[in-house]
């Protein structure tokens, strides 16, 4: 795999997966404001390995899960089954939206948790798209983790990261490891 220099003026490759009014727009227009990763952001309603052939060379997959939409579980276990090995090591994640209509949800974030868990370690995010404010920070958290899974970030191995990543799941807060106690963040380091 060759480093990419942060100066480059290639664009990296983005996959939004999602259903229909999941986000996926709202999520891309808010990316593109990042000042420090040049995107070029592609998105699709439904997944299939040839579409997924049919873009050249996808940097990063972004899986969108609306809890409000009974079938995007569904096309969150299609996208993982399908994905390369390559992206589900280390070019993907998981954005977990609606999460501020809880009462309108038909999925259990425990379920989208486990469904990820069984097939790879990616990051997942839980956000409110309507939040101007947590938008921007999960899009800035969103950015950074691209910058690193593709080898722009100087200095930084997502094969480290792994060895001392804080847990899974991250909930938009003023501290993104808000879930763990200070017992579990230590094992993690060890």
């Amino acid at each position: 795999m060759m480093i990419r220099p942060l100066y480059t003026h290639k664009a990296t490759e983005l996959l939004l997966i999602g259903p229909p009014s999941s986000g996926k727009r709202t999520l891309a227009r808010q990316l593109m404001r990042c000042t420090d990763v040049f995107f070029s952001i592609n998105v699709a309603e439904s997944f299939s390995s040839e579409s997924l052939g049919s873009i050249p060379s996808i940097d990063y997959v972004m899986l969108v899960v609306d809890i409000t939409n009974g079938t995007s579980t569904t096309l969150l276990e299609k996208a993982l089954q399908g994905l390369s090995p390559r992206h589900l090591s280390f070019q993907c994640c998981v954005i977990v939206t609606k999460v501020d209509q809880a009462g309108l949800a038909v999925i259990d974030t425990n379920e989208v948790n486990t469904c990820v868990e069984k097939y790879s370690e990616a990051q997942v995010f839980h956000v409110n798209l309507k939040d101007e404010r947590e938008r921007r920070k999960v899009c800035e958290q969103l950015a950074r983790l691209v910058r690193i899974n593709t080898l722009q970030q100087k200095g930084i191995q997502p094969v480290l990261l792994r060895s001392i990543a804080p847990p899974r799941q991250w909930h938009d807060s003023d501290n993104p490891n808000q879930s763990v106690s200070e017992e579990d963040h230590s094992t993690n380091l060890l």
